[in-house]
């Protein structure tokens, strides 16, 4: 058997190849593991927050019911320190768990919108 019979059959498997992975990573959103594996903690990051922040602002909700100054001593507080008041004050600490606080400043956002 001659060599040059395989060449255009090896250039055209090459070719085929990187075209293939051209599509599929470009195209048709392929990723590589460790890739996913940021997406699925994002994802599960994103979930989290979005349980929590709904049961951190009903517990805001109730303090200021009782207490009408907790709407007030936030409002005191400057913006970008609104999600250290909130877990200081325990709004977005949850049993089992520390203060998050992506948890508190999607509170924040939850309990000014309301105001």
């Amino acid at each position: 058997m001659n060599k040059s019979q395989f060449q255009p059959a090896l250039v055209g498997a090459a070719g085929g190849a990187i075209l293939m992975m051209v599509v599929g990573f470009g195209g048709l959103n392929w990723h590589l593991g460790n890739t996913v594996d940021r997406m699925v903690a994002k994802a599960s990051e994103d979930s989290m927050v979005a349980a929590l922040a709904p049961i951190c602002a009903a517990r805001f909700a109730a303090a200021a019911e009782k207490d009408e100054a907790v709407t007030a001593d936030l409002m005191k507080v400057k913006s970008w320190q609104r999600d250290d008041h909130m877990k200081e004050a325990g709004y977005a600490t949850f049993p089992g768990t520390e203060a998050n606080r992506d948890v508190a400043e999607a509170c924040v956002k939850l309990v000014t919108a309301e105001s």
